[in-house]
């Protein structure tokens, strides 16, 4: 029998939660910081805790809480970070189609690094 917070409990409850399917009502209401839930291409992710590390910073997360930041997301990232974090991923939106197939190593335009004036610096520019 498991006990309560053991790893394969938890595993258990992770992959069960991945499976929700989440409304736009729903994932609006979680825009508040310490309570961050965002869309990409249609995956449901907790951010909440995840916002502290953010190379960015919490500010861009919190300031795109509880929306969809498809198109957001890719202007700064690469799909590969979806894959790194997935397991912040909590469901998929209600109605969303099938996810695109990914192509591991596949090649991007989409820089490494994050603009510095979105990490609070001065820009050059």
């Amino acid at each position: 029998s498991l006990r309560p917070g053991s790893t394969r409990q938890s595993r258990k409850a992770h992959f069960a939660m991945a499976g929700k399917v989440v409304s736009a009502a729903e994932l609006e209401q979680h825009k508040a910081p310490g309570d961050l839930w965002m869309a990409v291409d249609g995956d449901v992710y907790d951010v909440s805790k995840f916002a502290k590390i953010h190379p960015g910073g919490a500010q861009i997360l919190e300031e795109y809480g509880g929306k969809d930041v498809t198109e957001a997301f890719y202007e700064m990232h690469r799909k590969d970070v979806l894959t790194k974090y997935s397991k912040l991923k909590i469901g998929r939106m209600e109605g969303a189609p099938a996810p695109a197939a990914h192509v591991p190593g596949e090649i991007t335009a989409v820089p490494f690094a994050e603009l510095p004036a979105f990490q609070g610096q001065n820009s050059p520019y």
